[in-house]
């Protein structure tokens, strides 16, 4: 049974062995009322026979038919959209076309498949994360529009601050949204609120600079006002979002700690970043290979070629979202600190400069971009099968602590 999931309305196919459809679609309710009556039709199709119900999204519109399956005892696949889509027979696109496709994955690798799993505090996890996805944005949106309004009242408002949209900034903005409100503040003045705010950070020197980048440009423009409470607002929005974020970060580690994995404990690896992970991954037993997962994350070379010469291309597929993460990992193991000049993660910095060869005795900005490109590509890489193997110790180690038969 290959069931295509929509918000409403639910499309169904069943085929046989042979992946020949028996009848017509059945629709149904996505709605837990709807799940019982569905189930007795499959029943009476099915004939007595036994049933395999397939499904593309466990996690998100297809969680609750998932559960509402596994608790009744029936066995739920978790088919890959990339197979369904290999699968369809038509590039025409339909519900039935796409339950059809479900269904025949299901028959054909009923055994590769792996089995869905309903994980309450994986389901927490994604929401949590994909929660402060948002936020994230939000507050990304808002600091492009308090740019463009400081940008017309502070052309040199980038260089004012280490951080133009920190605590010490976002005060100043609050209290100075435009030059003309510093047209009587003093030197001395404006270094005592820069060093209250900053905790002695700042003081008059940085005050001087910034009283010297608005010198002429005090007097208040048409409707100045109006922008001042603009640029407050934002400050206030921005602010508001900065503290619901960090919340979300709270309950991140929150569950992180929850689960098998212990992630953070790895140079450059925050609660965001093993959230992310964890999130995405889920039971990462379920690859029985590091090359199954190198596929998934679509970090796995593909080999193409003809009479002996061969090229190794990077997948198209895969999960992007894997993908751009690990991209940030390897970045994020190559930073070298400002001040000591040692690199993050030693061992993977050396590993990077291996694959660039005589390309690591240039500067950054010389560097070979296609060359620099495939090497990242192989830390990348090399990164993932590290995660793979020490997220899957992780978690036989969690279930031989727990015991047998404990879930």
């Amino acid at each position: 049974m290959g069931v295509d999931l929509h918000k409403r309305t639910n499309v169904a196919v069943v085929v046989d062995s042979y992946g020949d459809p028996l009848g017509k679609a059945m629709k149904f309710e996505n709605s837990p009322a709807a799940f019982p009556a569905w189930v007795a039709q499959v029943k009476e199709r099915a004939g007595g026979k036994g049933i395999i119900f397939g499904l593309e999204d466990v996690h998100g519109l297809g969680r609750n038919l998932a559960g509402y399956l596994l608790q009744v005892g029936y066995t739920v696949k978790f088919t890959n959209a990339y197979l369904t889509k290999a699968e369809r027979d038509s590039v025409n696109k339909t519900d039935r076309q796409d339950a059809l496709a479900v269904a025949r994955i299901t028959a054909k690798q009923t055994l590769r498949l792996p089995d869905a799993d309903v994980d309450e505090l994986q389901w927490a996890l994604i929401a949590t994360v994909q929660h402060r996805r948002g936020l994230v944005e939000e507050q990304t949106r808002a600091k492009n529009r308090l740019h463009a309004l400081l940008a017309q009242s502070y052309p040199l408002y980038e260089g004012f601050f280490g951080e133009p949209f920190g605590k010490t900034a976002l005060a100043f903005w609050e209290r100075h949204p435009s030059p003309s409100t510093l047209a009587r503040v003093t030197v001395a003045e404006l270094g005592g609120f820069l060093r209250e705010q900053s905790h002695y950070a700042l003081g008059e020197k940085q005050a001087q600079a910034i009283l010297g980048a608005i010198s002429g440009m005090d007097r208040p423009r048409g409707y100045q006002t109006e922008r001042d409470r603009l640029v407050k607002l934002l400050v206030r929005e921005l602010r508001h979002l900065g503290e619901l974020i960090k919340e979300a970060e709270a309950q991140m580690g929150e569950l992180v700690a929850q689960t098998d994995y212990h992630l953070t404990d790895i140079p450059g690896i925050d609660v965001v970043m093993a959230a992310e992970l964890i999130a995405l991954i889920g039971d990462v037993t379920r690859f029985r290979k590091a090359e199954h997962f190198l596929a998934y994350t679509g970090i796995a070379p593909v080999v193409m070629g003809t009479g002996g010469n061969e090229n190794r291309f990077r997948s198209k597929f895969g999960r992007r979202e894997l993908l751009a993460l690990f991209h940030r990992i390897a970045s994020t193991q190559l930073v070298v600190h400002r001040r000591t000049g040692v690199p993050r993660n030693p061992e993977a910095k050396a590993y990077f400069e291996k694959h660039l060869g005589e390309q690591a005795k240039l500067p950054k900005e010389k560097q070979d971009r296609k060359v620099r490109k495939k090497a990242l590509l192989s830390l990348m890489r090399q990164q993932a099968i590290r995660f793979y193997r020490l997220m899957k110790a992780q978690k036989y180690a969690a279930k031989e602590r727990r015991g047998p038969g404990a879930a």
